[in-house]
């Protein structure tokens, strides 16, 4: 007898409407631009090649060019092996003219990858609000 009453819960639940009625941001226009740049603690352009010996932790840069705030943004920080790293929040600030930057930070000292020595390609890849990938760069820590 549990069997119909568990089916029909099941089916009443998905006639039902979904409880969140906000629509998803729309995404950038096609006019904007952004883009990412990976430097060290010294503020050195981190370039194809990083050093992990002595690596405190790496800085990103985001730079956006648009006509429109482009919603919330973050970094999705890709590991040499592909995996999901870290999600960093890009805090973006514009002026009246829609340009603006924003930075982040990844620590390496004291994390994994400097423990385990987590060498290779690092990519690191801005997203929008809508998951759309809006910039990438990356690096190759040796």
């Amino acid at each position: 007898m549990r069997r119909p009453v568990i089916l029909a819960f099941t089916a009443a639940l998905a006639c039902q409407a979904p409880q969140d009625h906000q629509r998803p941001p729309a995404p950038p226009a096609a006019s904007a631009r952004a883009a990412l740049s990976v430097r060290d603690a010294q503020a050195q352009d981190a370039g194809p090649v990083v050093q992990l010996a002595g690596l405190d932790r790496l800085h990103v840069d985001l730079a956006w060019s648009g006509p429109a705030d482009p919603g919330r943004l973050h970094v999705d920080v890709t590991s040499p092996r592909g995996r999901l790293y870290a999600q960093l929040p890009a805090a973006l600030q514009l002026d009246a003219q829609g340009n603006g930057t924003a930075s982040a930070e990844l620590p390496v000292g004291g994390t994994p990858i400097e423990s385990y020595q987590m060498v290779g390609t690092w990519r690191f890849a801005l997203v929008g609000p809508a998951g759309e990938r809006l910039a990438e760069t990356a690096i190759d820590l040796e």
